[in-house]
């Protein structure tokens, strides 16, 4: 990644747990997650792969995407990476992060119930991350998250345990 994480002084990530449903399609990823960096004067999408041609509208699990300003410098960073119930991943697509102590959780009836998930089948789980210079384009990210555990129907497991409505009060959405 050309742009250096280090750098940008708003820093999120979150863990979410969810039933194995499909992401939003590549027609409305460009609405759905962090609208304002795609309509910014550039955006960069590198190592996504949203917009492939998947068996089912919805299978992609990495999205990489850079707001640009108007000398292309990177402003803002959002990242997502999902691994689903029978994948061989051991981390997080576009993270150096080992899924196996959220697993290990799971298995031990560690985290909130959810329709259709169990310890073994039926599961997700997405990491979504922004780094940014500016704090509205945080805010976009938190709104971003917070559609995300609607849709998904989803609650976050880290950095803390919380259902939607317990985010909406912690991040004051």
């Amino acid at each position: 990644m050309a742009a250096n994480e280090d750098a940008f002084p708003h820093r999120f990530a979150f863990v979410v747990l969810h039933p194995d449903t499909p992401l939003p399609d590549k027609d409305e990823v460009d609405e759905f997650f962090c609208p304002g960096f795609w309509k910014g004067p550039d955006f960069k999408t590198f190592k996504s792969n949203y917009y492939f041609d998947w068996p089912s509208p919805g299978d992609w699990y990495e999205l990489d995407l850079e707001k640009l300003d108007e000398a292309s410098e990177t402003v803002a960073i959002l990242r997502l990476g999902r691994v689903r119930a029978g994948d061989a991943w051991t981390e997080f697509p576009l993270f150096d992060d080992p899924i196996a102590p959220f697993l290990a959780r799971l298995r031990a009836g560690g985290y909130p119930l959810l329709p259709g998930v169990d310890r073994d089948r039926g599961w997700a789980l997405s990491k979504l991350a922004v780094w940014a210079y500016d704090p509205d384009d945080v805010d976009e990210f938190l709104a971003t998250v917070e559609r995300f555990l609607v849709r998904m129907g989803g609650v976050l497991i880290d950095p803390e345990v919380l259902d939607v409505a317990g985010f909406r009060v912690r991040f004051g959405r």
